[in-house]
């Protein structure tokens, strides 16, 4: 838990400076004192170049530490939104139905967070097919076979 916290916080750390730099570099941009229009011009265009690929660069190393960190705090790889699926399966294996309900053709194709925002708001008592055929849905994509 440790590294995952030390990874989330460097890697806000960076977010946090990458964007100081863009705004230092904005309000205030490099000068050049003298020589010829042509070369202040380059200047101008060679330090918004440098911008735009440290920026990216910085960006880059910031993800890539917030990423480090949710994969350090959540080794197995699985989403959340799989996660909360595979719980909630769990909770109801009772009530999951052997065979496929009719209607559940009409939850296949959402995805894992989707099925679970749809758990949330299905009524069971009020739509008992509809919540057996979600459930039997949620069972096979928690399963692998779907």
């Amino acid at each position: 838990m440790m590294k995952s916290k030390l990874f989330r916080v460097a890697g806000w750390l960076l977010a946090a400076l990458t964007v100081a730099a863009l705004v230092w570099d904005i309000l205030l941009p490099d000068q050049q004192s003298g020589g010829t229009e042509a070369a202040r011009a380059g200047f101008r265009l060679g330090s918004i170049i440098g911008t735009i690929l440290r920026t990216l660069v910085l960006g880059s190393a910031a993800l890539a530490l917030l990423r480090a960190g949710e994969r350090a705090r959540n080794p197995s790889g699985k989403s959340w939104e799989r996660e909360k699926l595979e719980a909630i399966v769990a909770s109801r294996r009772a009530e999951i139905p052997t065979t496929a309900p009719q209607r559940a053709s009409e939850y296949e194709a959402l995805s894992d967070g989707e099925l679970v925002e749809v758990y949330g708001h299905i009524d069971a008592h009020a739509h008992p097919e509809r919540f057996r055929a979600l459930l039997w849905v949620m069972s096979q994509k928690a399963s692998g076979t779907s």
